[in-house]
C-alpha cells in the first residue's frame, strides 16, 4: 500500500519591520516562460511576523496535479481561476480534458488516456470543442497544472485551444515572494519571479529549506530547517525590546518618586510645553536599513499621530527611548531621528501605529 507522496518543507523567516504574507509559485516549466497566454495560479500563502518566534512553512508534495474548468470568466491577467475538476498525476501520463458546446453552459470532464509520452513529461490534451462559440456566449475554458499543497494551491493556468496536445516537463522548483496577489488570481509570471527567492530541488536537505527575508528586503536560503543559530536574531530583538520596556519601567519610577523623566518631562502629569499622542502611521527612510544589527543604530524618518501638535516640540519619547523630533504647531506630520545603542530592529518594532508618544520642549 502507498504512504503517499513525499513532503517537502519550505521555512519563512521574517527579519523585516513589518508583517508580510510570503507566496509560494511553482516555477514554470522551460517551455512556458515564452508563452504569455499562460498565467501563474497561487492560493498558498503565509503571514509571518518580524521575528516571530516559532515555526511558518509551506509544505508541499511531490504529486503533481492536472485540472480542467469552464465559467463565465475569461482566463486573463487578475481574472480569479479555480478549476471544477481535478486529479493528480504522474510523470509519463496523459489526460483528456473534453469541453462541452454550449448551450447549455457546463463543465468539463477529465479524464486519464492512451498516449506515448516521455517519462519525464505530463501531457495535456483537449478535445474538438467550438471555442469561438462558447466565449461569444461568455463561456471560458480553463486548463491548469500544478501541485495541490495543504496550504493551497501553486501552479499555472490558461486558456486551451481546441483538439490541442501540450507536453509539460515539470520542474520541482519554486518561487517565495511578497506583494499584493490574489488567491487563485492570474498572475504575470515577471510579477511574480521580480523579486522573488527561487528555491531549486538541490536547495533541499533532509526534505527542508529555510528561506530568510532579511532586514534589507534580500533573500537568504539555507538548506534545511531553522537552526537555533538561524534564529537568533529574532531572539536577540526580543531581548532587546525587553531592554527598552525595563529602561522604560526605571523612568516611570523615576516619574513617581520625583515627578520628572529627563529632567523636564512628566509623563504623570505634562508640563505646558508637552503633548502626548499616537501614532497613525510610520515610514522610515531608505538608509535606515544599512544600520539593522549594529551596537550603535542611527534611524531616521516621518510619522503622523492622530491630532495637530499644539507647539514646535524638539524630542518625544516612546517607552523611555527618546527621539529628536523636527515638528510645526498645528500639523500632525513629524520627522524623527534616533541615534542610540541596541537594535533597530526593535526600535522600529515598537514605533509603529498604535504607539503612544510624549512630546516635549525640555
Amino acid at each position: 500500500m502507498s504512504n503517499g507522496p513525499t513532503n517537502y518543507s519550505i521555512y519563512i523567516i521574517n527579519k523585516g519591520a513589518t508583517t508580510q504574507t510570503f507566496w509560494s509559485f511553482l516555477q514554470e516549466p522551460d517551455a512556458l516562460p515564452s508563452d504569455p497566454e499562460v498565467f501563474a495560479n497561487s492560493s498558498a500563502s503565509l503571514a509571518v511576523a518580524p521575528n516571530y518566534g516559532g515555526q511558518n512553512k509551506f509544505v508541499i508534495p511531490l504529486q503533481y496535479s492536472v485540472g480542467a474548468g469552464a465559467s463565465n470568466k475569461a482566463v486573463g491577467l487578475n481574472t480569479k481561476i479555480v478549476s471544477e475538476i481535478s486529479a493528480d498525476t504522474a510523470l509519463g501520463q496523459t489526460w483528456l480534458a473534453a469541453y462541452m458546446n454550449a448551450p447549455p453552459k457546463q463543465g468539463p470532464d477529465l479524464t486519464e488516456s492512451s498516449g506515448t509520452v516521455p517519462a519525464t513529461a505530463i501531457q495535456l490534451n483537449s478535445n474538438p470543442f467550438n471555442k469561438v462559440s462558447n466565449e461569444d456566449q461568455q463561456w471560458y475554458s480553463n486548463m491548469s497544472f500544478g501541485i495541490q499543497t495543504e496550504d493551497g494551491y501553486m501552479g499555472m493556468t490558461w486558456s486551451p485551444s481546441p483538439n490541442d496536445k501540450r507536453t509539460i516537463t515539470p520542474k520541482f522548483e519554486f518561487y517565495i515572494t511578497t506583494g499584493s496577489f490574489g488567491a487563485n488570481q492570474l498572475a504575470d509570471w515577471t510579477d511574480v519571479n521580480r523579486n522573488a527567492c527561487n528555491i531549486a530541488l538541490s536547495d533541499f536537505s533532509q526534505l527542508a529549506v529555510t528561506v530568510t527575508l532579511e532586514q534589507d528586503g534580500t533573500w537568504t536560503k539555507t538548506p534545511g530547517a531553522p537552526t537555533q543559530q538561524m534564529l537568533e536574531g529574532s531572539i536577540d530583538e526580543l531581548i532587546a525590546s525587553h531592554r527598552y520596556l525595563s529602561e522604560a519601567h526605571a523612568r516611570l519610577v523615576e516619574v513617581a518618586t520625583e515627578g520628572q523623566v529627563d529632567g523636564g518631562l512628566s509623563l504623570l502629569s505634562p508640563p505646558g510645553n508637552s503633548q502626548e499622542e499616537f501614532v497613525t502611521s510610520v515610514e522610515f527612510d531608505e538608509a535606515a536599513a544599512a544600520s539593522y544589527g549594529a551596537n550603535q543604530c542611527v534611524l531616521s524618518g516621518t510619522l503622523t499621530v492622530g491630532t495637530a501638535l499644539s507647539a514646535a516640540f524638539a524630542v518625544f519619547f516612546l517607552n523611555g527611548v527618546e527621539f529628536e523630533a523636527t515638528t510645526e504647531a498645528g500639523s500632525n506630520r513629524v520627522s524623527f531621528r534616533y541615534s542610540g545603542e541596541g537594535s533597530a530592529g526593535a526600535i522600529i518594532n515598537m514605533l509603529k501605529a498604535g504607539a503612544r508618544l510624549f512630546f516635549s520642549n525640555y
